[in-house]
């Protein structure tokens, strides 16, 4: 991107403000093809990073892209989680806890990739016949 101030003319001023503001619309439109494969962080990532373009370009708080961004941004939550109490019947418990917190010393670092053998199933004692399994968009199911 060009320098956000430069000793420039006006008309290459604007220009610069203009070419911000483009990408800054990339980031929006990139943000809502995030969120229709259901990345919500990423797509929460675009939308900032389309807010901190428009905020560099001087864009003021009230303008178009600065609201759509920011409504777009809203629109993109987390799904919900809700905390519940230890004793809850809604509260989830693994079966196999342990052997995934002796996993987590064993592979501190998230990318380590594990030995055969070490994967461990999501299973809930909390819910006998329930588990927990990572979805893909476009998986089934989804």
């Amino acid at each position: 991107l060009p320098p956000k101030h430069s000793q420039e003319d006006g008309s290459s001023q604007n220009s610069s403000c203009l070419l911000r503001t483009e990408v800054g619309k990339a980031f929006m439109t990139a943000g809502t093809s995030l969120q229709s494969l259901k990345l919500w962080i990423q797509a929460l990532d675009a939308f900032s990073e389309a807010l901190e373009i428009f905020k560099d370009a001087g864009l003021p708080p009230d303008n178009q892209c600065v609201l759509r961004a920011r409504l777009l941004a809203n629109s993109s939550s987390l799904p919900k989680l809700v905390l519940v109490r230890r004793d809850s019947s809604n509260c989830i418990k693994l079966r196999h806890a342990q052997k995934l917190r002796e996993l987590a010393r064993k592979y501190p670092d998230d990318c380590a990739t594990p030995d055969e053998g070490d994967e461990v199933s999501m299973d809930l004692s909390s819910h006998p016949g329930l588990g927990i399994v990572l979805t893909r968009p476009n998986s089934e199911g989804n």
